[in-house]
């Protein structure tokens, strides 16, 4: 018997007709989802300046700090919109991966 072939089992499975009348709805949730709470972070850095933002890389030693801190502005702006569009969203979702890594 494979498990390649089963259906996985529902949370609940009265809800069988949520499920599926939903289910062509949970990407784009997810992307306004993780794209807003991303924009609301970029706003309020673009709110109070690119100066304190290059200072504040520049006191935890990553170099060079003004350049970074526009890659920081266009990821949560630029990007966070384009996710929630669903524009480029591999380019930009690889990019904040590894600015929240860093």
């Amino acid at each position: 018997m494979s498990t390649v072939d089963r259906e996985p089992k529902l949370l609940i499975p009265r809800l069988a007709g949520f499920y599926t009348a939903v289910s062509d709805l949970w990407y784009p949730m997810i992307r306004i989802t993780v794209g807003g709470i991303l924009l609301v972070h970029g706003w309020s850095k673009i709110k109070s300046g690119i100066a304190p933002l290059a200072a504040y890389l520049d006191r935890i030693g990553l170099m060079p700090p003004l350049p970074l801190a526009y890659v920081v502005y266009i990821n949560e702006t630029i990007g966070a919109a384009c996710i929630i569009l669903g524009l480029f969203t591999r380019f930009f979702a690889a990019s904040i991966a590894i600015e929240l890594g860093v």
